[in-house]
């Protein structure tokens, strides 16, 4: 059984380290440059991506490191 976690409006919350660490994993050329990170974001649709991730189960999935 998958368990969601919505917020009081039925929307599930993505947040700025969700997105930074979205990044990081999925586009690594980007780089430390916060100006391309946050052009990326918004270019690509980051918060979109991880809610619509998170809502199919794979965010953890896709975000796991192997340390």
């Amino acid at each position: 059984m998958l368990l969601m976690c919505y917020d009081l409006f039925g929307e599930i919350p993505v947040t700025l380290p969700e997105c930074l660490l979205w990044v990081e994993i999925v586009a690594p050329r980007i780089g430390p440059d916060p100006r391309r990170i946050a052009r990326y974001i918004v270019d690509w649709n980051v918060p979109e991506k991880v809610r619509e991730a998170k809502r199919r189960g794979v965010y953890n999935s896709i975000t796991a490191r192997d340390l």
